[in-house]
């Protein structure tokens, strides 16, 4: 993939990624520690846990040179949202980049119209770590992001879930649900022509696999 695509990808972890929904919250655990008698997720669970290849919905393809696992500094907009997360326990990240193929080839630029789809997964020490960055991740999404964004149904993700639909600064139409499982923070959206419920749909395939 050439280097606009790659840079695709960046933009995709900046903004939609950890550091960067308060949607109606859906509690079942607050952002306490869950369920006691689960273990904490570990690295080695999140392989089977992650979107991939297969994964990919209608229209799309999975983008390999932007996924993959990802250090503190590529999910940290600046050094304040860093030190957050380091204090929250963050110990890795996954990207998982869906786009058109004929993008990916770069035979048809990206527009406001493209399916774009992008699932993160964000693995913290703690539960309590993990929905403190929820909090901050939801609030920044209401403020900067998608200002303006109205609630969707979350019921039935995670401990606790938000869901968000509106429009991002440059006017592209984005649906958002994030909520953490345990020690898991997921976030999956979707751009373009996707909707509301194929974005539900791609989360409900992740939350199946914790």
């Amino acid at each position: 993939m050439g280097a606009r695509g790659h840079n695709v990808g960046r933009r995709s972890v900046a903004l939609l990624g950890l550091a960067q929904l308060t949607a109606t919250a859906c509690d079942g655990g607050g952002t306490g520690t869950g369920d006691p008698t689960h273990r904490p997720f570990t690295r080695a669970d999140l392989d089977a846990i992650v979107l991939g290849p297969d994964d990919a919905p209608d229209g799309t393809t999975y983008v390999q040179d932007a996924s993959g696992y990802h250090e503190l500094g590529a999910f940290a907009r600046d050094d304040v949202e860093r030190d957050h997360l380091a204090d929250d326990g963050f110990e890795i990240g996954h990207v998982a980049l869906f786009l058109p193929p004929e993008s990916v080839e770069g035979d048809t630029p990206l527009t406001n119209e493209s399916v774009i789809a992008q699932g993160i997964t964000g693995l913290f020490h703690d539960a309590d770590g993990a929905g403190s960055s929820l909090e901050r991740y939801v609030e920044d999404l209401r403020s900067r992001q998608v200002p303006g964004a109205i609630d969707v149904p979350a019921d039935g993700l995670g401990d606790r879930s938000s869901g968000l639909r509106g429009q991002t600064p440059d006017c592209a139409e984005v649906q958002i649900f994030a909520r953490r499982i345990e020690n898991l923070l997921l976030v999956t959206s979707g751009s373009g022509r996707m909707t509301t419920e194929q974005v539900r749909e791609l989360a409900d395939v992740i939350d199946g696999r914790t």
